[in-house]
């Protein structure tokens, strides 16, 4: 089997595709584009957020003790 990867004008994608998944010998597999599109790139923080291990943000009782802390662990 053969792979063919086509650009298709956004606003005939829809009709382009529904033609295609008329067709009994040909397999339409959707793949989300790799671009750095600013949205795109949003929804790739969000999913390595989503991955992280660590919280982003520590629940801190007092900031100055714990930059104190932040600092002396440095010195």
């Amino acid at each position: 089997m053969r792979d063919i990867t086509l650009q298709v004008r956004e606003s005939e994608y829809l009709l382009f595709l529904q033609f295609l998944r008329t067709l009994q010998y040909v397999k339409v597999k959707e793949v989300e584009p790799a671009n750095t599109e600013p949205s795109s790139q949003l929804h790739r923080l969000q999913q390595l957020l989503q991955q992280q291990t660590k919280p982003l943000f520590q629940n801190i009782a007092d900031p100055i003790v714990w930059q104190k802390q932040q600092r002396d662990e440095w010195a």
